[in-house]
């Protein structure tokens, strides 16, 4: 019982006081994702294993690119090496704002992917292969994003701590 408050009580909680510092403090976002979990209520989700599945697959889906997506970002567009200054600089035209706080190349790469990945898990004309919608998200996120980035393959320099 207290892993799951603490997982899904406490993160959420500081998830949306980080979202809005001025005006949500830790104690409101706890109320705000209680009422929420409250609403959603996932015990009627949850009672049906159909339901469980296509969130799963679902889940899945989206979760699978964005894996792929940070992956090759770290190990082959960066070669594991990051700025770690530079990492908490969130002025524009720091190493790692890129456009509004939003990496446009990796949103280019994980959106087909996810896209495909979603249909793959959630249709059922393919549920053949719905249980490898991850890993098919996965391969794909990481292809598109190592098509979209080929000509940026060099590494930061590494920052003495």
């Amino acid at each position: 019982m207290g892993v799951n408050i603490v997982a899904n009580f406490v993160s959420p909680a500081y998830d949306l006081a980080n979202v809005w510092p001025q005006k949500i403090t830790f104690r409101i976002g706890g109320m705000i994702s209680t009422v929420a979990a409250l609403v959603v209520t996932p015990w009627n989700l949850f009672s049906n294993p159909t339901v469980v599945n296509y969130f799963l697959g679902g889940l899945g889906a989206f979760l699978g690119p964005l894996f792929g997506v940070i992956m090759v970002d770290y190990y082959l567009i960066k070669r594991g090496r990051v700025d770690v200054q530079e990492l908490f600089d969130a002025t524009p035209g720091s190493r790692y704002y890129y456009r509004k706080g939003v990496n446009p190349k990796a949103l280019w790469a994980f959106l087909p992917a996810a896209g495909v990945a979603a249909v793959l898990a959630l249709v059922k004309t393919f549920s053949d292969v719905a249980p490898y919608s991850w890993f098919i998200g996965t391969a794909l996120g990481a292809g598109l994003y190592l098509l979209i980035c080929r000509t940026e393959r060099t590494a930061p320099e590494p920052v003495e701590v």
